[in-house]
């Protein structure tokens, strides 16, 4: 639960830098100036995008790589456990082989046989 409230963390950031472009945008648009003060603001946030586009995407390569970091690390997991379950469903039925070496066989259940009749 860690690792998502991790991820989360950089989802937050992405959001919050869309939602300042977006915001930024809207308030110049709206705002009462002149059509000449409008677009010298606008020129400005237009020379800012590449730099918020560059750190928004190297946001989310890092959100990407803890990501991938992550799933990683939890195939991992899951493979040791899939190893360990193996391991102990083959010792268990050699366990059983090595009780019974003959389940099927005439000498097993004529010693079956043999202990029913004593009763």
């Amino acid at each position: 639960m860690a690792d998502n409230n991790k991820g989360n963390g950089g989802l937050f950031v992405v959001g919050v830098l869309v939602g300042s472009a977006i915001g930024v945008v809207a308030g110049v648009l709206v705002a009462p100036r002149s059509g000449k003060e409008t677009r010298r603001i606008l020129q400005k946030s237009a020379r800012a995008l590449p730099e918020l586009a560059e750190d928004l995407t190297t946001t989310m390569q890092l959100q990407a790589d803890r990501l991938s970091e992550s799933a990683r690390r939890n195939w991992d997991d899951t493979l040791i456990r899939l190893k360990e379950a193996v391991t102990a469903g083959i010792e268990a039925s050699q366990n059983l082989a090595t009780d019974n070496p003959f389940p099927d066989s005439q000498e097993s259940s004529q010693g079956d046989n043999h202990h029913s009749n004593d009763h």
